[in-house]
């Protein structure tokens, strides 16, 4: 691959001009100089991503890249990686009951976000294949070496899921000479954290194991969580170019969900607890490693695989239960080889989910068992024109089959049934290196997303109140995505922006009235744009990230109806000062603007039968925290979230409504940290 970073020569020919003159608002927009400075401090950070699955100068890549290392994971006052993206990526946080299950949107996708976020570790898809609630917790942030989240659309090279984003993550390996840290820190509401790592080389071997303890009890009445991780990678140089990997995750989490509360208990007393509470245990397991040959001659060949087994055991107050065990099995070999001035990259992912669940609802018992096959084969170019000209074109086709059978205690309800599915996407792209310190891009994707397995199917208990048990007719979703984006250098001051815009068509979402996961008949849209400047020196420092998103019906009676569950703002801001060396204090700011509950579904806001819909008005929180290095290696921190004791909440269920209220699940009050690190 190029690796080249350092200064390009800017060439001003007509085909030039014109491309930039579609991002001139961009860049210009600040008011920034657009002239060539020798100076180093104005260079484009030089950092390396893996976004198009292979090793490549961010720079170069047409798409919106929100690289966090593993310095900016550590000196966060974060404890899960929820709370890391959130703040770093400046994603959309709702959840009912914390990080345990909290969903993190990034496009405007509003109650299936999560079902449009590719979830990526080692090259291996860790994303839960039906609705169910994704459990951050599970990654201990010792053992993370750093996060890549791709905003918009990927799916020609990650396939389902990767519509909204993809956030890939990246464990440790052992470098050098060995190092170790433990930390340790307490806070509000009984709130333990104790982490550790180690890592090294020894010869050919390296070694990174990291563990985490975390247990809190709750901001709310019968919310406590108890978690605990742990995860040890191995890997070994056979030879210069032949190398392979194995690495080991594990998490045991204990958590309660104290459910909605109704407006008058939100605004007498945020803490209490509902009506329905719900008790989670879950195991989580994900085995994996893969063989790396670089430099062969015959370019690159990496194949990564694993096994992700997760068994959750949940139970209610009134009775009901659910035991199910949820496997997904991956192999994904590729190859990249480079000639003259292209690189060229194909690749086969074969995954595999089995879940098998039993459970009673207190009306009936019942047992599903399903398997999905999806099979998919992508391949993309990128070609460099000139030293600053690079573009890429992507595709995949992938194939997906799913198998259930489902045995009920009463046999009206029970079935076996199929269905098999095929999509394709493709994708172009085009970069240009202005200069050292400004770069545009355009892109543009055809994607696709698959149901989830339990939007097609009911195997769940509860099919009494479903339309249909197997909905053979649900579709998949399409969308085309057109992004634009830039950045822009001058000292000590970095600003970029990435205007998008998205159609989606057959858009599933619950049909309340019907009672069946249903395709929207009609088009939705979703445009927007996001910007980041940011301001850095030896004593202080800023940086603000902002976007913004319309996201509505595009089409039909409804049309310029709001999408629920998407707030048109979203802001973070901080400012950090470094009184002197060893010392920093950051004082932060979060603003969500005002959002529609949910509401039943698209289409329905005037019909739904469950209530009227609902205005979520914005909520800003502050946050602040500092770190002091009081010798070598040893730090002691401190933290306070929510300063001012904001009373606010992320999500309603409206749909509660049917139980006699808005169901309010609100967001932790103030809390505050204390703690010590230390590095050997």
């Amino acid at each position: 691959m190029h690796k080249y970073i350092s200064r390009l020569q800017a060439t001003r020919n007509g085909c030039n001009i014109r491309f930039t003159a579609a991002l001139g608002a961009l860049l210009a927009g600040l008011g920034f100089a657009h002239a060539e400075t020798d100076s180093t401090e104005g260079i484009l950070e030089p950092l390396t991503v893996t976004a198009f699955r292979f090793e490549q100068p961010k720079v170069e890549v047409p798409s919106n890249v929100t690289l966090i290392d593993r310095d900016a994971i550590i000196r966060s006052a974060a404890t899960n990686l929820a709370e890391v993206l959130r703040d770093a990526a400046n994603l959309h946080w709702s959840s009912i009951g914390g990080p345990a299950s909290a969903s993190l949107d990034a496009r405007g996708f509003g109650a299936s976000a999560m079902q449009n976020t590719l979830v990526i570790v080692d090259g291996r898809i860790v994303s839960r294949p039906d609705m169910g609630a994704f459990n951050w917790t599970q990654f201990p942030l010792e053992t993370i070496e750093s996060v890549e989240v791709l905003k918009g659309a990927h799916t020609s090279l990650y396939g389902d899921r990767a519509s909204g984003s993809v956030i890939k993550i990246t464990t440790r390996r052992g470098t050098g000479e060995p190092e170790s840290a433990i930390q340790a820190s307490y806070g509000s509401f009984q709130t333990e954290n104790l982490r550790f790592s180690s890592s090294g080389r020894i010869d050919q071997l390296g070694y990174a194991i990291g563990g985490d303890y975390f247990y809190t009890d709750g901001y709310r009445d019968f919310s406590n969580q108890r978690n605990r991780s742990l995860s040890f990678g191995l890997d070994y140089a056979l030879t210069d170019t032949l190398s392979a990997y194995g690495n080991f995750n594990f998490l045991r989490s204990d958590f309660n969900l104290p459910g909605g509360i109704n407006q008058a208990q939100y605004f007498s007393n945020q803490k209490q607890r509902g009506s329905f509470l719900t008790t989670f245990e879950e195991r989580f397991a994900n085995i994996g490693g893969g063989i790396i040959a670089a430099d062969t001659g015959y370019g690159m060949f990496r194949v990564d695989g694993g096994v992700i087994r997760r068994k959750l055991d949940n139970s209610n107050n009134f009775g009901g239960f659910a035991e199910p065990e949820l496997n997904t099995y991956t192999l994904s070999p590729n190859w990249t080889i480079e000639h003259g001035d292209n690189t060229y990259l194909v690749g086969v992912d074969l995954v595999r989910d089995e879940i098998d669940i039993s459970g009673d609802t207190g009306f009936n018992s019942y047992q599903g068992d399903l398997s999905r096959n999806r099979h998919a084969v992508f391949g993309q170019v990128t070609r460099h024109f000139t030293e600053d000209w690079i573009g890429n074109v992507s595709a995949r086709h992938e194939t997906a089959r799913l198998k259930v059978d489902y045995v009920d205690s009463n046999p009206a309800d029970s079935y076996s049934d199929n269905t098999r599915q095929s999509e394709q996407a493709f994708g172009f792209g085009l970069t240009h290196l202005i200069n050292d310190n400004a770069r545009a891009w355009i892109r543009f994707e055809h994607y696709y997303r698959y149901p989830a397995t339990d939007e097609i199917a009911g195997y769940q208990g509860g099919n009494a109140f479903l339309a249909t048990n197997f909905n053979s007719n649900l579709k998949p979703e399409r969308g085309q995505t057109l992004e634009l984006g830039g950045d822009l250098r001058q000292g000590n001051w970095l600003f970029s922006a990435n205007p998008f815009v998205t159609r989606l068509k057959d858009e599933i979402f619950l049909d309340s009235a019907g009672s069946i996961n249903s395709n929207f008949d009609q088009k939705t849209l979703r445009y927007g744009s996001d910007f980041s400047l940011r301001y850095d020196e030896s004593q202080w420092g800023f940086a603000v990230h902002y976007r913004y998103i319309e996201a509505e019906e595009n089409s039909g009676p409804a049309k310029g109806q709001g999408i629920a569950i998407v707030p048109k703002h979203l802001l973070n801001a901080n400012v950090t000062v470094r009184p002197v060396d060893n010392a920093s204090i950051r004082f932060g700011a979060r603003y969500r603007g005002a959002y529609d509950s949910n509401n039943g579904g698209l289409g329905q806001q005037t019909t739904s039968p469950f209530g009227d819909l609902r205005r979520i008005g914005g909520a800003t929180t502050f946050h602040l925290d500092a770190r002091v290095e009081i010798r070598q290696g040893l730090e002691v921190f401190g933290s306070v979230d929510n300063l001012f004791d904001k009373r606010y909440t992320n999500f309603v269920e409206t749909t509660f409504a049917a139980f006699g209220g808005d169901g309010y699940y609100p967001e932790n009050g103030r809390s505050l940290s204390i703690g010590v690190r230390y590095r050997f």
